[in-house]
């Protein structure tokens, strides 16, 4: 099953049969993972553990975390529950920043260039914590896995604050102290499913699905001087349903056939007020197929190979800036010599769509001279990869 950062957390090392580092592993339960670290842990055939865990530390910034996690299985059904907090306190954060701007016009007068320079860190301050939990209940049986998980989770920084000495190369704003003050809070309610089922013959079907909501708000004010307060305050709400789908056929030889269709998609809704007033809507959603092929011979060649494609849909405000269909395509060769010498060859094929942050068209003040504002045209990025790569581990004369 997928591990979560909270299982590691909580796994007792005790349960750790042995740990494998696999390249391209054909197991469809890694879910065509290029690379993974494997732990095979005991089964519990019932009862299980609680495990309490806290830390702190001070000098550079104060910090205090605290987790428990819980597992208990009875047969085919082990449950695992999970809850944790954190808490920071940081009261140093020195910075230095030069921002170049060319071709500026300020209050009628006009700019070549003009050099914005700003040292932070004075009076500053910043708190910060955070709390989860999840529940999870599994069933284990010899031709199936199912899994639901329930979390919750919280992301909070009440007060962030600091003063920075502003200075500039001209004298259209003067030099002088600008004073900051943001605060945020972010809650994440999710619910997952996971389902995996071996069929006679070699082959097996991989299931998963998962809906998160956002709710978060943020607020920030800067101010230099005496000139007027830029005010930012924004409340976003966001749904990120998110499925896949997998079919594996395993042959005689070494021969290994897989399918696979994915879908991620985001739709977010804020709600703007400040230096800029309005509400923005926006869809960033992602569909992908892929059909990969993968073959082990015998004498330490394995065969890796990947073709599909990923179709894109973006949208802000109800209109479709983005729909666009592009190519995937890999493959990647690798050669055992021996247990000291490999060597391996891929290359790759794919695209990069925008965020839905870098099409948003609200245009939001920053500072005296910034203003940011997202480009709804933006398209898919194409990349292309090759890469060679050998690997010689020598022998260790002196272990046991």
């Amino acid at each position: 099953m997928p591990a979560t950062a909270q299982d590691l957390e909580g796994l007792r090392t005790e349960d750790v049969v042995r740990v494998e580092v696999l390249d391209y592993p054909d197991d469809p339960r890694f879910r065509s993972m290029p690379y993974v670290v494997n732990f095979i842990m005991q089964h519990y055939e019932w009862g299980g553990y609680t495990k309490v865990s806290a830390d702190g530390k001070t000098l550079a910034d104060d910090r205090v975390s605290a987790n428990a996690y819980s597992k208990f299985a009875y047969k085919k059904v082990f449950f695992d529950a999970n809850v944790g907090a954190d808490w920071t306190h940081l009261g140093r954060c020195p910075a230095m920043q030069s921002q170049t701007f060319r071709d500026v016009d300020y209050d009628g007068q006009g700019y070549d260039e003009l050099i914005r320079s700003s040292k932070g860190g004075k009076d500053y301050l910043q708190r910060t914590n955070s709390q989860w939990a999840s529940v999870r209940a599994s069933y284990d049986s010899e031709h199936s896995y199912v899994q639901h998980t329930l979390s919750f989770g919280r992301d909070a920084t009440p007060l962030m604050t600091g003063i920075s000495d502003v200075a500039f190369s001209a004298s259209c704003l003067p030099g002088a102290s600008a004073r900051s003050r943001d605060s945020y809070q972010s809650l994440y309610p999710s619910i997952r499913g996971y389902y995996f089922f071996t069929l006679p013959k070699g082959n097996s079907i991989m299931a998963s699905w998962a809906f998160v909501y956002g709710a978060t708000k943020r607020s920030s004010s800067y101010q230099l001087a005496d000139l007027e307060r830029i005010v930012n305050d924004n409340d976003e709400k966001v749904y990120s349903p998110t499925a896949q789908f997998q079919y594996s056929k395993k042959f005689a030889y070494g021969n290994t056939f897989r399918t696979t269709l994915m879908t991620y998609n985001s739709v977010y809704d804020t709600e703007y007020a400040g230096s800029y007033d309005g509400r923005q809507k926006l869809l960033s959603s992602e569909n992908m197929l892929f059909l990969e092929y993968m073959q082990y011979w015998n004498f330490g060649l394995s065969l890796y190979s990947r073709v599909g494609a990923s179709y894109v849909i973006g949208r802000v405000n109800g209109v479709n800036t983005l729909e666009q269909w592009n190519p995937r395509l890999g493959l990647q060769l690798q050669y055992k010599i021996n247990d000291n010498h490999s060597a391996s060859l891929e290359g790759w094929w794919g695209n990069s769509h925008p965020q839905a942050s870098t099409s948003n068209d609200a245009m939001v003040q920053t500072n005296e001279l910034m203003w940011l504002q997202g480009n709804p045209d933006l398209r898919n990025t194409i990349f292309a990869s090759a890469k060679a790569s050998y690997t010689f581990i020598p022998n260790n004369a002196s272990s046991g």
